[in-house]
């Protein structure tokens, strides 16, 4: 449950990086960073199990 909870708090800030980072650069480079941090949270995850 706490890791769970967890994930999702990570995930709202990672939203909001990418959001503030979107605008300031261009999109490819926040799809590129979300994509990092989604192949993250599942090797975590994998990793966890």
């Amino acid at each position: 449950m706490l890791a769970r909870a967890a994930k999702r708090s990570a995930i709202k800030q990672e939203v909001r990086m990418a959001e503030t980072i979107g605008r300031v650069s261009d999109r490819s480079e926040c799809l590129v960073a979300t994509y990092n941090f989604i192949c993250c949270i599942v090797f975590m995850a994998r990793r966890n199990e």
